[in-house]
């Protein structure tokens, strides 16, 4: 029981702490637009209107 019961308040330290990790995220995405813009880029491989995108392959991908 008491093996159970650390377990369960490990997980729930590391669940706080990708709750903090996640709302800082969130609020730089809601708040720099600049940041928001690198993911959309980095991650979505949007583009803005009239750009060309020319991706880059290397070896190891």
């Amino acid at each position: 029981v008491m093996d159970k019961k650390q377990n369960l308040e490990n997980e729930i330290q590391e669940l706080e702490t990708t709750k903090v990790e996640l709302d800082s995220i969130k609020n730089r995405l809601e708040n720099d637009p600049e940041y928001l813009e690198k993911i959309a880029r980095e991650e979505y491989n949007m583009k803005k209107e009239g750009e060309k995108v020319i991706k880059i392959e290397t070896d190891s991908e």
